[in-house]
């Protein structure tokens, strides 16, 4: 490795909630290095006063100077050391790589403490902070995931970011992304237009074509998912009749995803309860598609979603109350059904981490 005065040290440590073995899947990994590395280059472009309409894509020269250089692994929880920096060739990169290092953290440090107003002092323009948001989201595991991420920037004290964080990271992207307008719709693909950045679904609604127009950077999300059913994130503008009638500002497509959400952890009063085994849930979703739900009888569990990841998180949030409730609650005072309820959570609960 060649040295640089303005190479960093970053390192990320993959933990999981039910194995210490130093592995992970590689779908985690990459995703999680993938999401860090556009981080990364958002920050970059910011700090280098890039336009970011310039082009749907990390420009090349910041693609190609901001990289990651990741060594060996290291053992005792997946621990990824990287470099930012090693082969830095411009001579502003001296005073530049350090800078990108530290609105990095600043950023995570901002997103962690909910501070909006930090967020927009440390990153100036408006739509690479609209983006990196975005991206920083992605770096939280899911409510069903089984792991949790470590990030250690330069000397800065370690983040710790596991599912319990995405509550915070969620609001923080309503205040963004102005909540009031900003909605998910789901419907199927029809066609794409690249050069006009424009979508059009099928939206089961009104059984009308809904055009969605999009913002470069997500054009790999087209790509990537499957020419089907999708879900569309936007500001959505409304019919005369309450009905979708356009979507401007896309920043995100997924597929519907309505595969099995297994919980294994939550968090209640401040200390955590692990199931032993996962609890599983399988959802379903209406007949228009634009809700997503999980019903449990067991458990009395009874909730619905626009997207699977709020779907998680509602469902999450209920097993907290229900736990609450059950603590909180006299025999005497239960009917039958909440005397089930109570010993199939009680059942389901281990407070020891396996």
């Amino acid at each position: 490795m060649n040295s640089n005065a303005a190479e960093v040290q970053l390192l990320l440590r993959i933990e999981g909630t039910e194995s210490k073995r130093s592995t992970v899947d590689a779908p985690t990994l990459v995703a999680t290095m993938d999401a860090l590395q556009r981080a990364i280059y958002y920050v970059a472009m910011d700090c280098s006063g890039r336009d970011v309409r310039e082009r749907a894509r990390v420009p090349n020269d910041i693609a190609r100077r901001f990289a990651l250089d990741c060594t060996i692994a290291q053992p005792g929880s997946f621990a990824q050391p990287m470099t930012l920096g090693a082969f830095a060739m411009d001579t502003e990169d001296s005073t530049l790589i350090p800078k990108v290092v530290s609105v990095l953290n600043e950023c995570i440090r901002a997103m962690s403490e909910q501070n909006i107003q930090h967020l927009r002092g440390v990153l100036s323009h408006e739509a690479l902070r609209t983006r990196m948001l975005k991206t920083l989201s992605e770096l939280v595991p899911k409510a069903d995931s089984n792991h949790k991420l470590h990030l250690t920037v330069g000397d800065n004290p370690e983040f710790s970011i596991t599912h319990i964080t995405s509550t915070v990271f969620t609001n923080l992207k309503k205040q963004v992304e102005h909540e009031e307008s900003y909605l998910t719709v789901t419907g199927r693909l029809h066609s794409i237009d690249f050069s006009e950045n424009k979508i059009r679904i099928h939206y089961p609604g009104n059984q009308k074509e809904l055009e969605c127009i999009y913002d470069p950077s997500v054009e790999d999300l087209l790509l990537d998912n499957p020419r089907d059913w999708i879900q569309v994130s936007g500001t959505v503008v409304m019919d005369d009749d309450g009905e979708p009638k356009k979507i401007i500002g896309v920043d995100n497509i997924c597929e519907l995803d309505v595969s099995e959400i297994v919980i294994r952890e939550i968090v209640a009063d401040g200390q955590p309860l692990y199931f032993r085994p996962a609890l599983r849930f399988s959802p379903q979703s209406t007949e228009s598609r634009q809700l997503m739900y999980v019903v449990d009888e067991t458990l009395g569990i009874d909730v619905y979603a626009t997207t699977r990841e709020e779907l998680v998180e509602l469902i999450c949030a209920e097993l907290e109350l229900l736990w609450r409730e059950q603590k909180a609650e006299d025999d005497e005072r239960l009917s039958d059904f909440a005397m089930r309820r109570r010993k199939a959570l009680r059942d389901a609960v281990n407070c020891k981490s396996a």
